[in-house]
């Protein structure tokens, strides 16, 4: 439960910076959000 509140609040601005960060790496908005949930597993 914990780690879904946490996710709600963190990903909004993580998610944007990512897609910011890696748009010409990561065009497909789902690669963005593959890579963060690799990133928050680890």
């Amino acid at each position: 439960m914990a780690f879904i509140i946490e996710m709600f609040l963190f990903y909004p601005a993580a998610f944007y910076f990512l897609r910011t960060l890696l748009l010409q790496n990561f065009p497909s908005q789902f690669e963005c959000f593959r890579l963060f949930i690799k990133l928050k597993a680890n």
